[in-house]
């Protein structure tokens, strides 16, 4: 059996992550923490490889990566602003009913981001959007790590504390938080990024059993969670119709087991790079591009599905879900043709234009030809 044929290119593997996510805003299903977490860790590997090969070589490279970040991020941000503000006027009845530093703390981490994940859940327009306040948090910092990575041995004092920071921080968020909404601070989630970091800068390549073997134990686990009463409550919200004891606690748990249970797998994807410049290569390029829309804006067609469906029977609730999902990819496509790959194609070129000259190679005479190389 070939197993690399169960190992999803990386666009493919990107967009299956936004559909869990899309999947635990819509049904009882809480696994939206998981897939986010790998999408941390993809973004640590992708990020290390861009910035050797694409910002390293620039003028001013990390004033160049953070614009460049900012410009990547925000456009198709403020698209799902723009959608969302006047559903919730119309759908919902205002938005912020209170004046002061949370009006300002509002306004301005919905402009520019940080500050965004310590909203209260109540302020969030678009809930998901807490995700880009740790990304950002974790571009303003990436170069510094690459650095330390670069330029330090494993044991070496900076090198431990990074790895002791990372650690104490996880162990933080999952002793005295325990699930995002508490808390919107890089070092909950730094263990994470470092994870894809650390991949892309000592080149690890999973080896194909140990990814699909990570993938199956990861999804007879959730299929073992749910089938059986006595823990079903860890993954799915109880059933107010039949009351039973909740498990839902420990789902913060669960969902960090199964982010880094997946991590082969994550890394495997992302090795899995169809060969540039042929169709499948295309296709896969823009179904990873097309993932952020999807993350971004299906929570605009969901709060119109479940302001009007909230009346329907749960099979009507399913076709509507599925519709939903069709009118998420619809919409989320629309905008990367019109607006996000425009826009996308100016990012490329300011980096591109940002490059340094390279040194003109020297000519030697013949004289100088001839003579050995030292030693």
């Amino acid at each position: 059996m070939q197993l690399g044929r169960f190992i999803a290119p990386p666009g493919l593997f990107r967009l299956s992550l936004a559909f869990v996510v899309f999947v635990s805003h819509c049904t009882r299903l809480e696994l939206g923490s998981a897939a986010v977490y790998l999408f941390f860790m993809l973004s640590g590997f992708w990020v290390r490889q861009m910035w050797s090969k694409e910002y390293a070589p620039t003028t001013a490279p990390y004033r160049t990566f953070i614009i460049s970040r900012l410009w990547r991020l925000l456009p198709v941000h403020y698209i799902a602003l723009l959608m969302l503000i006047p559903l919730q006027y119309f759908l919902w009845g205002g938005i912020l009913p209170m004046a002061g530093w949370p009006e300002i703390h509002f306004a301005l981490s919905h402009v520019f981001l940080l500050g965004y994940a310590t909203l209260a859940g109540a302020l969030q327009l678009n809930p998901v959007v807490w995700s880009l306040d740790i990304e950002l948090q974790f571009y303003l910092l990436a170069p510094l790590l690459i650095i330390l990575l670069s330029r330090y041995p494993w044991f070496s004092l900076p090198r431990l504390a990074l790895y002791g920071f990372a650690l104490g921080g996880l162990a933080v968020f999952v002793t005295c938080y325990g699930t995002h909404f508490n808390t919107g601070f890089l070092p909950m989630y730094l263990a994470f990024f470092l994870i894809g970091l650390h991949s892309a800068h000592f080149g690890w390549k999973p080896r194909k059993a140990i990814a699909v073997g990570a993938l199956a134990t990861a999804i007879a686990l959730i299929a073992g969670c749910v089938m059986l009463p006595a823990t079903r409550t860890i993954l799915l919200t109880p059933d107010l119709a039949q009351p039973v004891a909740s498990l839902l606690a420990y789902n913060s748990y669960a969902n960090i087991i199964l982010a880094l249970l997946l991590s082969a797998y994550a890394i495997a994807t992302v090795r899995k790079v169809p060969v540039k410049g042929t169709w499948l290569a295309k296709i896969d390029r823009d179904l990873s591009n097309i993932t952020y829309e999807v993350y971004l804006l299906h929570t605009t067609v969901l709060s119109v599905m479940f302001r009007f469906a909230s009346t329907f029977s749960k099979h009507d609730r399913v076709l509507v879900t599925i519709l939903a999902w069709f009118a998420s990819m619809l919409l989320s496509f629309i905008v990367y043709r019109l607006f996000d790959r425009p826009i996308d194609r100016l990012r490329i070129a300011y980096v591109r234009s940002r490059r340094r000259a390279l040194p003109p190679t020297p000519v030697l005479d013949r004289t100088e030809r001839a003579l050995p190389m030292a030693v």
